[in-house]
């Protein structure tokens, strides 16, 4: 998680919030949120609110091309592709 901040500090970019990515549970659970550790924060089934910021990735942690999503406190949302390679 440091070496994404500063990644991301390099960059200008804001304030690492957390993860979002894919659960791998099994039903009743489509997804999860990981905090700065990158341990599991919450998992979450379908009809469960995210925090606000973590919302606009529900949709891109179910899709097979990503294996996460960075959350920023400005706003930003990066999809890392499988080979890690961010996809904006």
């Amino acid at each position: 998680m440091d070496w994404i901040q500063q990644v991301f500090d390099d960059r200008g970019a804001g304030q690492l919030l957390g993860l979002f990515a894919k659960c791998y549970l099994g039903h009743p659970y489509v997804d999860h949120r990981l905090s700065l550790d990158g341990s599991i924060a919450e998992h979450y089934r379908a009809g469960d609110d995210v925090p606000p910021a973590f919302l606009p990735c529900r949709g891109l942690a179910r899709a097979a091309a990503y294996a996460y999503i960075e959350v920023y406190a400005d706003g930003q949302v990066v999809p890392i592709r499988l080979d890690g390679n961010a996809a904006i």
